[in-house]
């Protein structure tokens, strides 16, 4: 699937550089990149692009697997929309199980390292948090070569590691991977952090500057009056109020609210739950609902990128989740999504976070404590009781897109942190 034309503001879009500024050469680094579907990959994608169309010398390190399909390989050499793509050979377990994923990281970040050596010697390199430790590789590699790094944070490790359980803070693998990661943090020029949250922690562990860059809604736009009759239609929602999940079903999302809470509804015959995505708890959250012989909940599989926007707007409310021990060191990328498209958000997570303090201050959802299945059984019931305020929340969260995450915006800040010479 060949991917949209980046959202971009009308005067910055196709600006040059500045005659009196020599164009950069510029590195990316990310485990995926288009045609691949993951999210980070469509950012990059957008910021590669526009450094490009500016006049910048852009380069691209990737794998040459799939996020949505690792048995999927793409060409290890091509050029997409002015930006050159090199792609790495890994190993494509995919995301089904923790050893696999490991797998996949180890051999993209050596691959991604070794890649780094060849070519010309960069001005900027920009790496994301994707696998662990890529940024730290990045970093140790630009100082050597007198490039400035940008380190572009989407999740910070290895804390998530911490908090999921994965990996123990006081093993000696979590105190090498602290210090690693404490390397990257306090030696790239650039640190960016997702919302203030994020920012205060990166700073707590030494990254000096942290400027705040929300992310956006990536490659096609998405608009608040998409007709999504059709779909509706083609999954039998005509006459329903759809509780809608759509994206990964990761483990630092919570679930068991969700779910319980749909236990509670399921005398509401006008009322369904569905979960659109993939994702490494998928299965068990699929085996959760069979248990509990839950017939208003429903799974499909994720929706093609080019029917995004009508995917979106099918939800009449949407859910977003994030575990309490997270707060602050990732933010569901969803969000953004759901604010496009003009739907109330429905938020189980806690109220220090990145997207509590955005329910509360757009007054665009309701926030529900994690695991209090009553409370978000009773704000669906309300949702579905009152068209007019699902409605007046939609503007809310329409206006609270335009005004603080619209791609042009964002985009824009990336691009000045790029070219931002010392």
């Amino acid at each position: 699937m060949e991917r949209a034309a980046p959202i971009a503001s009308a005067a910055s879009a196709r600006e040059p550089v500045r005659a009196s500024l020599r164009p950069l050469v510029v590195v990316l680094l990310n485990q995926y990149y288009p045609p691949s579907d993951a999210p980070t990959g469509l950012l990059v994608a957008d910021l590669a692009e526009r450094l490009a169309s500016r006049g910048h010398d852009v380069t691209v390190i990737a794998s040459r697997r799939a996020y949505e399909d690792p048995r999927r390989s793409f060409a290890r050499s091509e050029e997409r929309r002015g930006v050159r793509v090199r792609r790495v050979r890994t190993t494509g377990f995919g995301r089904a199980g923790a050893a696999g994923r490991l797998l996949d990281y180890g051999t993209f970040l050596a691959g991604a390292t070794a890649r780094l050596g060849l070519g010309r010697r960069p001005d900027v390199v920009v790496t994301l948090s994707t696998p662990p430790m890529l940024a730290t590789a990045a970093v140790a590699w630009a100082r050597a070569r007198r490039a400035r790094s940008v380190y572009w944070v989407m999740d910070v490790y290895p804390e998530v590691a911490f908090a999921l359980g994965v990996l123990g803070a006081r093993s000696l693998a979590g105190r090498v991977l602290t210090r690693l990661a404490r390397y990257a943090l306090c030696n790239a020029n650039r640190v960016i952090a997702l919302g203030d949250l994020m920012a205060e922690a990166l700073r707590a562990h030494g990254a000096d500057p942290v400027e705040v860059v929300p992310n956006w809604v990536a490659g096609e736009p998405i608009a608040p009056d998409t007709d999504a009759t059709a779909l509706r239609a083609e999954w039998g929602w005509t006459d329903q109020l759809v509780v809608l999940y759509s994206g990964n079903l990761g483990l630092a999302y919570e679930f068991d609210t969700a779910i319980r809470a749909a236990e509670r509804l399921r005398d509401r015959s006008d009322i369904r739950f569905a979960f659109v995505g993939s994702g490494p708890r998928r299965a068990e959250v699929e085996a959760d609902v069979r248990r509990r012989a839950l017939a208003n909940v429903e799974f499909r599989e994720p929706i093609p990128r080019e029917r995004l926007a009508e995917g979106l707007a099918a939800g009449d409310v949407h859910l977003v989740t994030l575990r309490a021990e997270l707060a602050g060191l990732l933010v569901p990328s969803k969000i953004y999504g759901t604010l496009a498209a003009a739907r109330p958000t429905l938020y189980v997570g806690p109220a220090e976070s990145e997207v509590g303090a955005l329910i509360a201050g757009a007054r665009c959802g309701i926030r529900i404590e994690p695991g209090d299945a009553a409370a978000l059984a009773d704000a669906i019931r309300a949702y579905a009781d009152d068209p007019e305020r699902r409605r007046a929340d939609g503007q809310r969260a329409r206006l609270a897109h335009d005004d603080r995450f619209a791609p042009g915006r964002s985009l824009d800040r990336m691009v000045r942190v790029v070219e931002d010479r010392p």
